[in-house]
């Protein structure tokens, strides 16, 4: 887990790429997308049991 220091934050940040890209986000973001629930099979599947 990384420190508060490490942490960043976005809204919508990849709201537009497609297929594995969509979850390609950077260690320690914090992301505020509701869409993300719609996904969360995929989001699963992307990251298994480590998502962070």
């Amino acid at each position: 887990m990384p420190t508060h220091a490490e942490l960043t934050a976005g809204r919508e940040a990849r709201s537009h790429p497609t297929g594995a890209a969509r979850f390609d986000y950077p260690k320690g973001q914090i992301e505020v997308d509701n869409r993300l629930s719609w996904l969360l099979g995929r989001l699963d599947s992307h990251d298994g049991a480590a998502p962070l």
